[in-house]
């Protein structure tokens, strides 16, 4: 994999986020198992939808509730 970043500028209080995850190589069957989220003061958040193909897709999170921070995982279910 060769990236993750944050899609959305400015997300603060935003109900959801888009992360761009970009991959060395074109790859298929990506879904919402295949991301996991690391949370700090926030719960409730989750991997909502997943779209794009080949090597670039858009990954949303719902952000849930709370202050703090959302980082996205790339895992291989």
């Amino acid at each position: 994999m060769a990236s993750v970043v944050r899609a959305n500028s400015s997300p603060t209080n935003a109900s959801s986020v888009d992360y761009t995850v970009v991959f060395d190589q074109s790859v298929t069957g990506v879904d919402t198992g295949d991301f996991a989220l690391t949370l700090a003061g926030v719960s409730g958040a989750s991997v909502t939808g997943v779209s794009g193909s080949g090597t670039t897709y858009t990954v949303t999170v719902n952000t849930g509730t709370g202050d703090g921070t959302i980082r996205l995982d790339v895992t291989d279910n």
